[in-house]
């Protein structure tokens, strides 16, 4: 809601409401971080007056950073902590490599490696029809958790990307269309007899 009501306050050039709002979603989530590169991306391109106040989501980010540091003594503690979840900063290449390695020994991993394909091919789509803020977004969104050794839960990772939703409704091709909807269906199912099974548990 907080993301979404950012970019709606962007579209309108009304950057101190969309920063009050990216310091709210940045205190929320590190991902934060691809939202202020998005509208760093708009201030770029617009004219209007008190553009610079859309900044003020940087300071969300401080600010989480800070509240880390007193109460654990580490501002970047949320890396720390991913080691609870066999995850460890590494070149993105080297997580998708790493997870093509496990796709003979845990054939679920395909459907990471698939989303991941999806995502980044959405990622033209979203570039071609939408504004740079929008792409921004989403590129960044793909690329942070690239980072963290493993595709675990990437699916999920992708739904908030709400650019790609929106380029998915510009598609005219009524082929590719029911394609989609096809194995967006077809997933579904496989999706919930993973959680059913306790492979995935949120």
């Amino acid at each position: 809601m907080l993301t979404v009501l950012t970019f709606y306050n962007l579209r309108k050039e009304n950057f101190l409401k969309a920063g009050i709002f990216s310091l709210l979603a940045s205190l929320t989530r590190f991902m934060g971080v691809a939202l202020v590169l998005a509208i760093i991306t708009e201030i770029y391109f617009s004219k209007a007056r008190g553009k610079q106040l859309g900044l003020l989501g940087v300071l969300g980010i401080f600010l989480y950073g800070g509240f880390l540091y007193f109460r654990v003594g580490d501002p970047l503690y949320f890396l720390v902590a991913q080691e609870n979840w066999h995850r460890n900063l590494v070149f993105p290449l080297t997580t998708v490599f790493n997870e093509w390695k496990l796709v003979f020994s845990k054939p679920e991993t395909l459907i990471n490696i698939l989303t991941l394909i999806f995502g980044v091919g959405m990622l033209f789509q979203v570039f071609k029809r939408l504004r740079h803020s929008y792409f921004v977004y989403a590129l960044i969104s793909i690329v942070i958790p690239m980072f963290s050794s493993t595709l675990l839960s990437f699916p999920r990772f992708l739904l908030p990307i709400f650019p790609i939703f929106i380029a998915l409704g510009t598609l005219k091709n009524k082929n590719v269309l029911l394609m989609y909807q096809f194995l967006a269906i077809l997933f579904l199912g496989i999706f919930i007899s993973f959680f059913i099974n306790g492979y995935w548990v949120s």
